[in-house]
């Protein structure tokens, strides 16, 4: 329902948000179908 799209356009817009912050942009990737992905550096 709308409830449902308002929640994805709101993660989305969070996601773009932290991919700003965090340069380079490949720490969080878009895995289609399913969301977003972290890949970090090990520590």
């Amino acid at each position: 329902g709308i409830d449902a799209e308002i929640f994805s356009r709101a993660v989305d817009i969070l996601v773009s948000r932290l991919r700003k912050k965090l340069l380079p942009t490949e720490y969080i990737q878009t895995v289609w179908g399913s969301g977003y992905t972290f890949i970090g550096k090990p520590r």
